[in-house]
């Protein structure tokens, strides 16, 4: 099974993280803060807009505050409960990393779980994705746009698009507008929409549209 060595590696990453979390306390200044906006909402705030010291915190979008908040309502209100949302981020993010590699070489099956290990065992990925911070989320939904702008470029279908615009707005909803200069390398390397049918390219604007059009949605949490 191809994806064994990629499975094996994740499990590594998520026990190394699990146990990185049960060992340190809360980081100032990031994790703290964080965390305070999400009990603020808890406590009585809009469940809908992330508040710090009784003022709207618009620094950052609320996809992380409102998954925390969706934790505490299934599990109780728990700190380490709500520490695990961003490193469920990473963990994933190192299994995308090894589908990714496989996909890009399938006639070199051991290179996905040498990716999948290569990410799971970096100093810098164990600290941030062992944290509750925003980068893991924003990895993740370039690790999907990237499968997904992988897709068209092999079988081009409005399907294909259509997810590149979601994982590209849950980029959005993650940490901002900032997934679009992530994603555009790829998109430049696939060359997708470059010498097709102008049905290929009207899906492409339709996809990377998307993201705009849910990020308008999402302007309400802005601070005016």
């Amino acid at each position: 099974m191809r994806m064994r060595p990629v499975l094996s590696t994740t499990l590594l990453f998520a026990l190394t993280a699990l146990t990185l979390i049960l060992l340190r306390p809360l980081m100032p200044v990031d994790e703290t803060r964080y965390l305070a906006a999400a009990w603020e909402m808890h406590v009585g705030g809009s469940p809908w807009v992330p508040h710090l010291n009784g003022a709207i915190y618009g620094h950052k979008p609320p996809l992380l505050f409102w998954l925390i908040n969706l934790v505490w309502a299934v599990v109780g209100v728990d700190a380490f409960a709500a520490r695990l949302v961003g490193p469920a981020f990473a963990k994933a993010c190192v299994a995308m990393t090894g589908l990714q590699a496989l996909r890009l070489r399938p006639d070199r099956p051991a290179r996905g779980g040498a990716a999948a290990l290569i990410l799971a065992v970096s100093p810098v990925w164990l600290l941030f994705g062992s944290t509750t911070m925003f980068d893991a989320m924003l990895t993740a939904a370039t690790l999907l746009a990237m499968l997904a702008l992988g897709s068209a470029a092999r079988r081009p279908r409005r399907g294909a698009w259509v997810a590149l615009g979601m994982t590209m707005a849950l980029g959005v909803y993650a940490k901002g507008p900032v997934i679009r200069s992530t994603c555009c390398p790829w998109r430049c390397r696939c060359r997708c929409g470059q010498g097709g049918t102008a049905r290929r390219r009207d899906n492409g604007r339709a996809g990377w549209r998307w993201p705009s059009r849910w990020w308008r949605s999402a302007c309400g949490w802005c601070p005016r």
